[in-house]
């Protein structure tokens, strides 16, 4: 009787924990239906189109179903991607294909982390967060810029010790020098904010850009409040207006490569992203498959994410540790109900890895008024001063 009553209490306490653990995401990895998902999203189809539809949530379905019940550490669930095709997610990201073998366009980061911190959480230093809410880039190819703005807003507050300046994405997507929502990469965000009057920095120098709204009359991205987002791009649209929040800052290289305003992270080296996380937020860029697309909890591990066509950019805002190891805190750009409210940890791999998804591939982080003071591979660009 003892043993019966052992039991049952046992079998109630699993029952307890589960119900409290996450039942949003127990409710969708078993038994979540697609008549559900329709009315929680408030998605209408025709009789054919629902049957498209469904295909693909059922795809996504077995997907999730079959990666939750293989022991992984992170946990996949249902959201706002399940009843679209691979080609209607990747309206979601972004991110253009670059070649990785490319010689680096700015300066390298140093790589000695022995002196850093154990972890680092930008959200929560000393009790003060360096990051604005998560935001969401909606069905516009504009992660690029959503990324540069973060590592803009972040490392403008921490550098000049203000509150974190909530910036305008429409202002770049809408006066960039061509359609912000058809992709690009963070660098020419701060590109933009680094150009003004007759001066422009890198990639605007080209005049394949037609939709070409500069010169601007200042340096700078306005804020949120003054150009609000509408995931859109309307030829002829721009309203820069001076309102500016923060700036980037060019330089010139002394290799000769040109106007720059951006400093690119070494590559496949975790102690050099550690190394450029003491100073912020900075942007990468990640390969957006379905590991990425459901992720909901846990720790996105290498093995389970092994692509590295970057196609989206995201943003890395600290490292740490815990019961599944060592971790990266990426921020995304998919609005709150991604992922743990908006954020992910993503397993730190060893030096000389490409990381989960090709995390380590492509780092980046804009070049502020100072960076270039002790640094040998560029000096200041004297144009405004």
């Amino acid at each position: 009787m003892k043993i019966i009553l052992a039991f049952t209490l046992l079998y109630c306490c699993l029952i307890i924990q589960a119900k409290h653990a996450d039942p949003k995401i127990l409710d969708r990895d078993d038994g979540y239906t697609w008549e559900e998902h329709k009315k929680t999203h408030g998605l209408k189809y025709t009789a054919d189109e629902d049957k498209v539809r469904k295909g693909y949530f059922d795809q996504h379905d077995a997907f999730i179903k079959a990666h939750n019940a293989a022991g992984h550490k992170s946990t996949l669930a249902h959201n706002h991607f399940s009843h679209m095709s691979d080609d209607e997610k990747k309206q979601w990201t972004g991110l253009l294909p670059r070649k990785h073998d490319d010689e680096p366009t700015g300066v390298s980061e140093r790589c000695d982390d022995s002196s850093t911190p154990a972890t680092l959480d930008w959200r929560n230093v000393n009790g003060t967060s360096y990051l604005t809410p998560v935001k969401n880039q909606g069905g516009c190819g504009s992660c690029w810029i959503f990324s540069g703005t973060c590592s803009m807003e972040s490392r403008w507050a921490i550098k000049n010790k203000v509150p974190v300046p909530n910036l305008s994405e429409q202002n770049v997507v809408d006066c960039c020098g061509w359609s912000g929502c058809a992709g690009g990469f963070p660098e020419w965000t701060w590109d933009y904010i680094a150009s003004a009057k007759d001066f422009y920095v890198n990639y605007l120098k080209n005049p394949v850009y037609y939709y070409n709204f500069l010169p601007k009359p200042y340096l700078g991205q306005e804020y949120t409040s003054n150009y609000p987002y509408t995931a859109s791009f309307t030829n002829g649209t721009c309203k820069f207006s001076g309102n500016v929040g923060a700036y980037a800052w060019a330089y010139k290289t002394t290799d000769g490569k040109g106007i720059r305003s951006t400093h690119q992270i070494k590559r496949r080296s975790p102690a050099a992203f550690k190394l450029a996380l003491q100073k912020g937020p900075f942007s990468v860029g990640v390969c957006a498959s379905w590991t990425i697309n459901f992720h909901k909890g846990g720790l996105i591990e290498a093995s389970t994410c092994t692509c590295t066509g970057l196609n989206h950019a995201v943003n890395l805002v600290g490292y740490g540790e815990d019961e599944y190891g060592k971790y990266w805190i990426m921020r995304n750009s998919w609005g709150s109900g991604w992922g743990e409210g908006g954020y992910a940890k993503m397993e730190m791999t060893e030096e000389g890895s490409v990381g989960p998804c090709g995390v380590l591939l492509d780092g980046n982080y804009p070049n502020l008024y100072g960076d270039c003071i002790k640094d040998g591979n560029c000096k200041y660009w004297t144009y405004y001063n």
